[in-house]
């Protein structure tokens, strides 16, 4: 496991980039699927009904927030954040088998 700490969080987490997102649109179903429209997002995990995290492969803020704006969403706040080297072997190794070998070898 080597490699760019960017490149080795998108090979073991998945995305390389977290982006926290506050923003509403009025409606019920909230922001979600435009969230989720957006290209290069990995996953969209709602923490309330203003407030998501996303899991992107790219610092996708600009785009994050055109698309809020577009679909008539307010938008609050916009933060990034990158997992550390140690968040990233830490989930690399709880993955582990037992037999030691690597999960994503």
């Amino acid at each position: 496991l080597e490699g760019p700490v960017s490149q080795l969080a998108l090979q073991v987490l998945g995305g390389a980039y977290r982006i926290h997102v506050q923003a509403n649109n009025g409606k019920a179903a909230g922001l979600h699927r435009v969230l989720q429209g957006v290209g290069g997002i990995v996953d969209v995990h709602d923490l309330t009904p203003d407030e998501y995290e996303l899991e992107a492969k790219s610092d996708l803020r600009a785009e994050v927030a055109e698309a809020v704006v577009k679909a008539g969403g307010r938008l609050r706040s916009l933060a990034i954040e990158t997992p550390s080297l140690d968040e990233i072997y830490a989930h690399y190794f709880e993955d582990t088998p037992t037999n030691g070998a690597p999960p994503h070898a």
